[in-house]
């Protein structure tokens, strides 16, 4: 007779992912620069990409909530990782057609050194196309 009670639960739900490195390094206190930059590229309404509650009349300031997009530095790279709904949010920084950030004093033009995609969504490859076409032309 076993000791453990068990219960039928749902099947662990497959979390989306898309995580970008950049092709140029940067120093470990630049990671908060480039996180600037690519909020004030995407803009300030893009809530995920910041976590502060854009609402005036909200009662707090900041979204209590994990991260579902952030920003690493991966092999010496400016590097974002896309979590779940934060995959759906791409599109606002993949899909401007400037890529050009302004962080740590200084001009750079992003293009992506390694992008890997898990889980399943109908805009993974739109995405990548989209990569793939901007890299492409530089």
């Amino acid at each position: 007779m076993s000791r453990f009670v068990t219960t039928k639960t749902n099947p662990m739900q497959q979390i989306r992912l898309i995580s970008v490195a950049f092709d140029t390094e940067i120093a470990p206190h630049e990671t908060a620069a480039f996180r600037g930059a690519v909020i004030e590229k995407v803009g300030y309404e893009r809530e995920l990409y910041h976590n502060h509650n854009n609402d005036p009349e909200a009662e707090r300031l900041y979204h209590y909530r994990y991260p579902l997009v952030q920003y690493k530095r991966q092999r010496r790279r400016p590097a974002i990782l896309f979590i779940d709904e934060g995959v759906n949010e791409a599109q606002h920084f993949f899909s401007n057609p400037d890529w050009q950030l302004n962080f740590a004093g200084r001009d750079y033009q992003a293009s992506v050194a390694d992008l890997r995609v898990k889980g399943k969504t109908n805009k993974i490859n739109y995405f990548r196309t989209i990569t793939t076409a901007n890299t492409e032309h530089e």
